[in-house]
């Protein structure tokens, strides 16, 4: 089986055969947002992790029995893995990964804390993915030339051969693929983009930039020379021409299947990192923390005994050097390894509304007893429990079978509970927006973004209806409170022309733009070949320079007329003649100030009070207002006397979010239709993507010019995230009793460092926190 997750309201989980068939909706209720999945191959049950909720569940492989883990160390878990009997699982609120037993819910054990933005934990052990020897598959591919998939067919492990787009089974043996010239036009169409070899779609300009933004270096395969192909803060590996990070070059680690990334390594570590004895390097703050990072305890040798702060530490008295924080001591839980922390420990007493868990020594919500799900270590809050449903949900919650959902979603048009109870016939027909449409089955409200993206989100097939999904245009709905309504955006075709020395390549639709050196060079770069003819043999450039002004270049059509930079042709009778650029009218961006044309160039100059910066363009001044128009940017003097734009991207389309550096003049913006947040200098050619995955609807930020952090809210995914100013250290502060927030403001001086923002649903309010998420009083 294949199993995957969606987590987008509402969500579900899918399970299918390995050959995409038999898809099926196995966990269709009580989800609130299921990051991953993992397999328990022993006990054949699915876990996953649930976000939203704060909590573990697993099934059975059909979806049954479902039970839950809940402990006191799960806040936001996040990724999830399955070894033997104990189960893996990182929290992306507390940033550590936490072990525990896979059915156990008293009580996680953090075996690695304060690691900004982790997402993911794999077991790697050969042991973890067990073969067998009679796999259909395991040998020669199943006799199979292209896909073997395996299947279960009446208790027997059988096989079937699949092809690749565009070919099909030999009907004569099922087994070798032949080429299919009735296949049916691949809907993955990139509609004049890059298509990467994994079917995602990138803008042309990103091919053979440097970075591999198809995540499978596709785009950066079969460049011309001299065009780099990894970034400058990446390494290619030697064979395979893999981009990785700099930073994992000589760390020890293979990251190359060569090893290219291991080789010609100097025996010396960074400056702030330490050397293994196996040549491994790892951070300094690592050293004699008793653990063993380097694999060989080479971190952990020659180390003074560790002193422990007497006012915030509890010193564990038979492990020298062991300090552990003084809240873990008499907490039920044996931190310093021998229980010497759980010790002549005072008796405890629970307060009113709180219930007792002897073992553990601690106090829970009393909401939590006779909840389906055990929190005591011993169990004892599900003894003698008059029912197995949950007693008691918190006030902002409804009560959904043993869950508890959160009281917005009951009457929204989605049914959460597996029952239907949060859905009952009292709530009525739900009015959808009209951002919105109705499925017709169910009666769902779906974003109407959701149309016709080949994926069936009804799951009767009423969003792909084909009559419904003729139309030569992409709409955009942005999911906003009905009373602040965008008008839906239409992406007009614009126009299609290559950079400067390139050419558009002739013959074909596709938007393919080719070097001019590569023009009659005698190798087909463009698709069809049409960068060679027989005209390229007839050098026209030779007698009187091919009748051109500046520069002549061999083409398929004879003579190629270039010009030099400061002109262009002009006249397109005369495509010879090269005519200046008058910059001054054609980019109201070229100069800050005073701008007058010249023969092939321009020259700026300032008004009186301003100075001529070194760029030869920008001026030196104070204060200058700044906003934002779908993609461009443009900036005003406070009386408006002068005026410049700039534009953040030609591929950009509907900008939002968006704030400055004055330090170090950067602007960072988000587009409502990426849904990525970028930056760039103002100097700067070109923007960088800082944070590409996991937004939903960005709809504010704002920067800490102090602590040099970047903060956002999520407007869908319902939460405050932030980041440092260069995309790193990626985290979400806080989501609890959000709904919609929306606006975003800081204040970062000494004595203040405050946080405000807005939220618009179900409770419209103004609140203010501190700057890492906590002191969250309503205003």
């Amino acid at each position: 089986y294949v199993f995957y997750s969606t987590i987008l309201r509402p969500a579900k989980i899918y399970r299918m055969l390995s050959d995409g068939t038999n898809r099926n909706i196995i966990v269709p209720n009580e989800l609130g947002t299921p990051y991953h999945l993992t397999c328990d191959y022993s006990a054949k049950r699915l876990y996953w992790t649930d976000g939203a909720l704060s909590r573990i569940q697993h099934s059975d492989y059909n979806g049954r029995n479902i039970q839950s883990l809940r402990g006191r160390l799960i806040s936001h878990p996040f990724g999830i893995a399955i070894y033997g009997s104990r189960l893996y699982f990182t929290d992306a609120t507390l940033e550590s990964v936490f072990e525990s037993s896979k059915t156990y819910s008293g009580y996680a054990s953090p075996i690695r804390s304060n690691i900004p933005s982790i997402t993911t934990v794999k077991v790697y052990a050969e042991s973890s993915q067990p073969m067998n020897i009679t796999h259909p598959c395991r040998r020669n591919n199943g006799e199979c030339s292209d896909f073997c998939f395996p299947r279960q067919e009446q208790g027997v492990l059988t096989r079937v051969c699949g092809c690749r787009y565009g070919r099909k089974l030999n009907s004569l043996n099922n087994q070798e693929c032949i080429d299919n010239s009735q296949a049916e036009p691949s809907q993955t169409s990139c509609d004049g983009r890059f298509q990467c070899r994994n079917s995602r779609c990138i803008p042309l300009s990103y091919k053979c930039d440097g970075d591999d933004d198809c995540h499978d270096n596709s785009d950066e395969q079969n460049c011309p020379a001299g065009t780099p192909t990894c970034g400058t803060n990446q390494f290619q590996c030697r064979t395979s021409g893999v981009c990785i990070n700099k930073q994992l070059v000589c760390d020890g680690y293979p990251h190359c299947h060569d090893r290219s990334d291991e080789s010609n390594c100097s025996q010396t570590c960074p400056e702030n990192r330490f050397r293994c004895a196996t040549g491994k390097c790892i951070p300094k703050s690592w050293i004699c923390d008793n653990e063993n990072d380097c694999g060989d305890s080479s971190d952990e040798q020659n180390c003074q005994e560790r002193t422990c702060d007497p006012l915030t530490q509890f010193a564990c008295p038979h492990t020298p050097g062991k300090c552990i924080p003084n809240g873990w001591k008499c907490d039920g839980q044996n931190d310093c390894g021998d229980n010497a922390d759980e010790l002549d420990c005072p008796p405890i007493s629970c307060g009113a509304g709180q219930f007792l868990c002897s073992r553990d020594r601690r106090c829970i919500n009393a909401t939590r007893r006779c909840d389906g799900i055990a929190d005591c270590q011993s169990m004892e809050d599900e003894r003698n429990c008059a029912g197995s449903t949950p007693s008691f949900c918190r006030a902002d919650q409804f009560r959904c079978g043993s869950t508890c959902i959160p009281n917005a979603w009951r009457c929204d048009g989605h049914r959460d509970c597996a029952d239907g109870s949060d859905e009952p016939p009292s709530c009525g027909a739900r009015n959808c927006t009209s951002n919105e449409f109705r499925c017709v089955s169910t009666g769902d409200c779906i974003p109407k973004g959701w149309m016709c993206d080949h994926e069936d989100d009804c799951d009767d097939g009423s969003d792909e209806n084909a009559e419904l999904c003729r139309k030569n245009y992409l709409d955009f709905y942005f999911f906003l409170n009905e009373n602040f309504n965008f008008s839906s955006m239409r992406i007009e075709n614009t126009p299609f022309s290559c950079p400067e020395n390139q050419m558009v390549c002739p013959g074909t639709t596709i938007h393919q733009c080719v070097n001019v050196t590569q023009v009659c060079d005698g190798k087909l770069d463009c698709p069809g070949g049409g960068d060679e003819s027989p005209l390229c043999n007839n050098d026209q450039c030779s007698i009187d320079n091919g009748g051109c002004s500046h520069t002549c270049h061999r083409s398929p059509f004879g003579a190629l007329c270039l010009c030099q930079p400061g002109f262009r042709v002009r006249n397109t009778t005369n495509y010879k003649k090269c005519e200046d650029i008058n910059e001054c009218t054609e980019d109201p961006n070229t100069c800050h100030q005073y701008c007058l044309n010249t023969n092939g160039s321009f020259v700026c100059s300032c008004a009186d009070g301003f100075v001529l910066q070194t760029d030869g363009r920008s001026y030196e001044t104070g204060i200058r207002l700044l906003t934002v128009r779908q993609a461009t940017m443009e900036w005003f003097s406070p009386t408006l006397k002068t005026y410049g734009q700039i534009n953040l991207g030609s591929d950009m389309r509907y900008i939002v979010a968006f704030d400055i550096d004055n330090r170090t003049n950067t602007y960072f913006w988000c587009d409502l239709v990426t849904n990525i947040i970028y930056s760039r200098t103002e100097r700067a050619n070109n923007y960088t993507k800082l944070i590409t995955s996991g937004n939903s609807f960005i709809a504010d930020m704002a920067f800490d010019w102090i602590g040099r952090n970047l903060y956002w809210t999520d407007y869908m995914l319902e939460h405050v995230e932030v980041s440092t100013f260069d995309g790193r250290y990626r985290r979400i502060l806080f989501h609890e009793n959000l709904t919609n927030p929306w606006s975003i403001a800081v204040d970062p001086r000494a004595g203040l460092r405050y946080l405000f923002l807005t939220d618009w649903g179900k409770n419209p309010r103004i609140e203010r926190a501190s700057m890492d998420g906590q002191q969250r009083p309503s205003m």
